[in-house]
């Protein structure tokens, strides 16, 4: 019998610098990992969402640029800029989110998180380790 395999993607949250003079005003750095079986993630999300974004009334057309190389932060989206200048429009943004979520929502995924108080880190440690590189190894 062979075992799964899966694909994991991992993003952060925070700002992973130990500059002491940022450190009170973001402290914290998160990242979080979503686990997919792979064969799901090749044959259903990723060719899924690919739909989704081929959708014109959604994404303006990526000049050249492989559908799968998208940046999908939510920042980005939201900014109504670019690529994105479609979702610029309140009710073809509520349109695409709903298209999104109920994509999402058809495959499982695990999702792990891991976050660190720099702050605190930094306080304990005489040569803390890097908090991008600790929450990784934690993950």
């Amino acid at each position: 019998m062979s075992k799964p395999d899966y694909v994991m993607f991992v993003d952060e949250t925070g700002n992973p610098s130990m500059k002491l003079k940022g450190l009170a005003i973001d402290p914290y750095l998160a990242l979080t990992g979503a686990i997919i079986d792979r064969i799901a993630h090749f044959s259903t999300l990723e060719p899924t969402i690919a739909n989704v974004l081929r959708v014109p009334r959604y994404v303006a057309p990526v000049l050249g640029r492989p559908i799968e190389k998208v940046c999908f932060h939510r920042t980005n989206i939201l900014s109504g800029r670019g690529i994105y200048a479609p979702l610029a429009d309140p009710g073809t943004l509520a349109a695409f989110t709903t298209d999104f979520e109920q994509t999402v929502r058809r495959v499982s995924v695990t999702l792990i998180n891991v976050t660190i108080n720099k702050l605190k880190h930094a306080g304990r440690y005489v040569r803390p380790m890097e908090p991008y590189q600790y929450c990784f190894k934690a993950l």
